[in-house]
């Protein structure tokens, strides 16, 4: 249901580390200019959460975020992909697209994030 990358583990790792936390890693959708994409944010699990453990970090979802998206992979890119974003960062794709959210604004984004 949930697979992650090496180097993502190691990069979640480090921060949990950096920062001082123990916590799980939940993947949850974010709402964006773009419509809804996945995201990272460090959280509390929940009774309906589906839990992946690894050797250092916890990851976290909701159990009908899950089934709505299917597998979910976790990934780390650390430099520009081609996309217009520069720095790299986590890669949150599945294997469902997830529902179309009715208040995005399109074509319009001016934000120059990936996939605008």
């Amino acid at each position: 249901m949930i697979e992650i990358t090496a180097l993502a583990a190691e990069k979640i790792s480090a921060y949990l580390i950096e920062n001082n936390l123990d916590a799980p890693i939940r993947i949850a959708v974010m709402s964006g200019c773009c419509g809804p994409s996945l995201g990272l944010a460090v959280d509390k699990r929940q009774e309906d959460d589906y839990c992946h453990e690894g050797a250092a970090i916890t990851l976290i979802i909701d159990k009908a975020l899950a089934q709505t998206c299917g597998k979910v992979t976790v990934d780390c890119q650390e430099k520009d992909s081609g996309c217009g974003c520069s720095g790299g960062g986590f890669s949150i794709t599945s294997e469902k697209p997830l529902p179309a959210s009715t208040d995005s604004c399109g074509s319009s984004c001016s934000s120059g994030g990936c996939g605008c």
